[in-house]
């Protein structure tokens, strides 16, 4: 029998060639459902933008397993792939597709959208997809619920049997049945939602601060790794730019919570920590990964600041907010777009405690599907293998100067009152400025730090250089560092990258260009959404 709930739902999954994330991310929300006893309307869109097509054939066939699962649940699984896209732009008119190409893209002559768009297009294609389904069925937009969710993500709070602990949906519900709430964020668990560029400060820190702990023991002295639980519970911990935020920076290093179970020395932990510390370049963050805090659900909704892209859900009648300059590509999206919704919406936007788990990487050996923005290939190096992050540090340092200055700009009035042009380009360059010199500071101590640890690691009387054994281990830190050190390094090669656009006009440019566009992009955008939904409300009529 079907649920009588107040809502009907739509997940959307953007995913790009990450065929196992997908999956294990379809697979935790079919035992989530199992497990809270969801038999309500639910319809799930998986929004394509990989390159390869054995990734595309990959994530068909997992969506078409799971058709037909779950006989309690009316659920519909949709995949929104490059044709599909291209169809959606195509099916525009001229000017609308002008107008709307920055929040969209465009199509080749063949109809088909481009790959590798990036998310934040990616799921503005999905809303424009969503407003046309909903108006040709006739549904109730403020009866509906969207929930944009990432495909490294798996329905669980990581509390208790998987798939149990919060009741997501009924969640939702509850908070929701306040009409005023217009878009909720979530949190996330596990893995932190951010780049590693504005990570290696605190991994540096707590790797220090282990290895000065493993040289203050023997190798068999009994291990001084399991005195803590697992770290994650401070806002932002990991986060080497937390004070920016407003947050308080955890200054002493956070201990290493060794995973090993039985009874073990301060060797074993070593090469443990050494199996995860790679692990960093994919995203993760082994000694400060996030912890939930509070109960199970019940939660209340508080007005928030910040959208968690990867985790919110808003209601089909306020899909007027797109994901404002996608077309820069850069990251930072989603707390732009919170301080757009906070300066529009006051008490409509909130936030509440019900994270996803974040997982980056697929196994213990810290193996990770596509990431925008990060290269991994060879060099001639003693450490042969290599990821390159100088693409994500770009995008991450030019996406932190967008949001503080569109954080500036909105506590002057917008998008409410439009900057003057002279208003707007100072407002860019100091922000600019502003923000260099914390990278400067960070990456100028995270090289120190770098040369510090290696010259202890390479200490030719420390236990772990005497033991053979411990080889591979020492291999893994030292390539660690060296992956630091051609990232972050004053003339490394992603520094390098980052300075070249710090002598150009191009970015600051294009920053002004998008921001002033951003109440043309409105306009446009509501006027597509205005005329698929006049369109379809005429066509049911007939």
């Amino acid at each position: 029998m079907a649920d009588a709930r107040a809502f009907d739902f739509i997940v959307v999954i953007p995913v790009a060639d990450r065929p196992r994330m997908l999956a294990n991310c379809i697979e935790s929300l079919f035992i989530h459902l199992s497990a809270h006893g969801f038999v309500g309307g639910l319809r799930v869109i998986v929004a394509d933008d990989s390159a390869d097509r054995v990734s595309i054939i990959a994530h068909e066939d997992i969506l078409a397993s799971a058709r037909g699962r779950g006989p309690n649940t009316r659920l519909i699984i949709r995949h929104f792939g490059l044709r599909e896209q291209g169809a959606l732009i195509h099916g525009l008119s001229a000017g609308e597709r002008l107008f709307m190409t920055r929040m969209i893209g465009t199509a080749g002559a063949d109809g088909v959208a481009p790959p590798r768009k990036g998310a934040s297009i990616t799921r503005n294609l999905a809303s424009l997809s969503i407003v046309e389904e909903l108006a040709a069925t006739g549904a109730d937009p403020e009866r509906t619920l969207i929930w944009f969710v990432d495909s490294d993500e798996e329905f669980t709070d990581g509390a208790g049997e998987f798939g149990g602990g919060i009741d997501y949906f009924r969640e939702l519900e509850r908070i929701f049945a306040d009409p005023a709430i217009k878009v909720l964020t979530g949190k996330v668990v596990g893995d932190p939602p951010v780049s590693p560029s504005v990570m290696v400060n605190t991994m540096l820190d707590d790797l220090a601060g282990f290895i000065d702990r493993c040289a203050s023991v023997s190798p068999e002295h009994s291990c001084p790794f399991h005195e803590h639980a697992a770290a994650g519970g401070a806002s932002a911990e990991y986060n080497d730019m937390a004070d920016m935020f407003g947050y308080c920076r955890v200054s002493a290093p956070v201990p290493y919570a060794c995973p090993v179970d039985m009874d073990h020395g301060a060797a074993e932990a070593f090469a443990a920590f050494s199996g995860e510390i790679n692990g960093f370049f994919n995203g993760l963050h082994p000694t400060r990964g996030i912890r939930r805090g509070g109960g199970k659900g019940g939660l209340m909704a508080v007005p928030a600041r910040t959208v968690y892209t990867g985790n919110y859900v808003v209601r089909a009648s306020s899909l007027r907010y797109f994901i404002p300059f996608a077309h820069l590509g850069l990251r930072m999206a989603g707390p732009v777009l919170g301080r757009i919704l906070r300066a529009c919406e006051g008490g409509g936007f909130v936030s509440a405690e019900l994270p996803l788990m974040h997982r980056r990487t697929l196994d213990s050996g810290q193996n990770a599907e596509y990431r925008r923005g990060v290269e991994r290939g060879r060099e001639n190096a003693p450490e042969s293998e290599y990821v390159c992050l100088s693409g994500e540090l770009r995008n991450q340092f030019w996406g932190d100067v967008m949001l503080f200055t569109v954080e500036r700009l909105t506590d002057s009035g917008f998008p409410l009152i439009r900057p003057d042009a002279e208003t707007m380009r100072r407002t860019i360059i100091e922000t600019r400025d502003r923000v260099w010199k914390a990278y400067e500071e960070r990456h100028r101590r995270a090289a120190a730090l770098a040369g510090s640890i290696r010259e202890k690691l390479a200490d030719p009387a420390a236990w772990w250089n005497l033991d053979e054994s411990l080889s591979v281990p020492v291999m893994r830190f030292g390539k660690f560092l060296h992956g630091v050190e051609r990232n972050f390094a004053p003339g490394s090669h992603g520094r390098s990258a980052l300075e070249k656009g710090m002598t150009s006009d191009e970015m600051p440019n294009a920053i002004a260009s998008a921001i002033e566009g951003y109440p043309s992009d409105t306009a446009a955008w509501e006027g597509v959404i205005s005329r698929k939904t006049a369109a379809a409300r005429v066509s049911r009529c007939l």
